[in-house]
């Protein structure tokens, strides 16, 4: 099942990167964004159509301080 997690994230991602529509992600209040999500949803997959709102309450759940700090920034940006 593992490898069918990663075969499936990595389908959504090469998706992403080839979307030609605005992509809005928002992350409501209370949710937890986990560290594999990160891969998915990261907005560098496609700069020009991507973009990530987060409610001051959501989350992020990372064991690198890397991420932790890169929501922190999206948290700020999004006030």
């Amino acid at each position: 099942m593992f490898d069918m997690i990663l075969k499936f994230g990595s389908y959504i991602v090469d998706g992403l990167r080839e979307y030609r529509q605005p992509i809005l992600i928002y992350i409501p209040p209370y949710a937890e964004l986990r560290g594999g999500a990160w891969v998915v949803l990261d907005p560098k997959i496609n700069p020009e159509f991507m973009e990530m709102y987060a409610d001051r309450d959501s989350r992020s759940v990372c064991d690198a301080g890397y991420d932790n700090v890169k929501w922190l920034c999206l948290l700020v940006c999004a006030r």
